[in-house]
């Protein structure tokens, strides 16, 4: 166990929870629940300053023109008792048999956009698919962990239990030790042999050829998360550093209770010291102490399915 790895704080991203150093940033991508995109968009003063904005988002989609309709705007409704509204707009000509169905949610300064690109037989089943789910967001603080059922978004939680498919990712940088973390929880199954990633990185190494220089550290099944994963991690050089990347690829079983979780971890040391660079860089053991430490971490969120 090292400083880092002794000295860390819990996040959380989608339905689960992992434990990254204290003093790095952290933040949450865009997300995707019954494969309808949230995004989130920028911070709003105050309620009328959002309105404010999407009565400027109905203005440009008028001014657009569309190839037989004239405009692309459709249609601007209330929904949800008339606390969120929902644009449909028609696609551009190499999509024109296509909408667009744009749903915003508001809360406490924070917005969301929720989007989903259909074709006429579904209008009204998307309509109905996004406002349920801008129904369902909550603004929270980042740092804050909800309690009971849903998952960590952007600024917010999505209170709503799996109904299909999710998506989650994260991010998380501590720039002053060189070091990156990326991280997936994604609805799908395990893959197909020769497309796990055992066989992934083997591949890519071997044609990288045996004077790449890069050396292959540990090639393991690790436990995390009650179940088994594959774990691969090296170091890549290249002409002024060295690249400690450390992969874990959780299979699951292709429902959102089991989800895939991918992680990465990327620490970088250069190969020649510079006495200017502030930064501290991690020695290998550090490093490979601080993923052990975050890999064991990752965990299903109390009550979140």
């Amino acid at each position: 166990m090292t400083e880092l790895s002794k000295n860390m704080k819990t996040v959380c991203i989608g339905r689960y929870l992992i434990d990254i150093p204290k003093d790095a940033d952290f933040s949450l991508g865009d997300s995707e629940s019954d494969s309808v995109k949230i995004e989130r968009i920028p911070a709003f003063t105050s309620e009328s300053a959002y309105r404010e904005r999407l009565r400027d988002h109905e203005s440009q989609l008028r001014a657009m023109s569309h190839v037989t309709e004239g405009t692309r705007l459709r249609s601007v409704t209330q929904v949800n008792a008339g606390k969120h509204t929902v644009f449909v707009s028609r696609g551009d000509e190499s999509g024109r048999r296509l909408s667009n169905v744009e749903s915003f949610a508001f809360d406490n300064k924070v917005a969301w956009r929720v989007s989903y690109v259909t074709g006429e037989k579904y209008l009204p089943l998307t309509i109905d698919q996004t406002a349920k789910i801008v129904d369902a967001l909550r603004a929270r603080i980042s740092e804050d962990i909800p309690a009971g059922t849903g998952a960590c978004i952007r600024d917010g939680v999505l209170i709503r239990t799996p109904v299909e498919v999710e998506e989650f990712r994260g991010g998380a940088r501590l720039t002053a030790r060189s070091w990156s973390m990326e991280i997936t929880s994604e609805t799908s199954g395990a893959r197909e042999p020769g497309t796990q990633l055992f066989d992934r990185v083997d591949r890519a190494i071997d044609m990288a050829g045996g004077n790449s220089g890069i050396k292959k550290l540990r090639r393991a099944k690790v436990d995390a998360d009650g179940r088994v994963g594959q774990e691969y991690i090296a170091i890549y050089p290249d002409s002024h550093a060295n690249i400690l990347d450390a992969k874990l690829e959780l299979y699951g079983t292709g429902k959102p209770q089991v989800p895939t979780i991918k992680l990465q971890m990327e620490v970088g040391s250069p190969r020649k010291a510079d006495p200017s660079d502030p930064r501290v860089f991690m020695k290998d053991e550090e490093a490979l102490a601080l993923w052990d430490a975050i890999v064991k971490s990752i965990r299903s969120r109390p009550g979140a399915f």
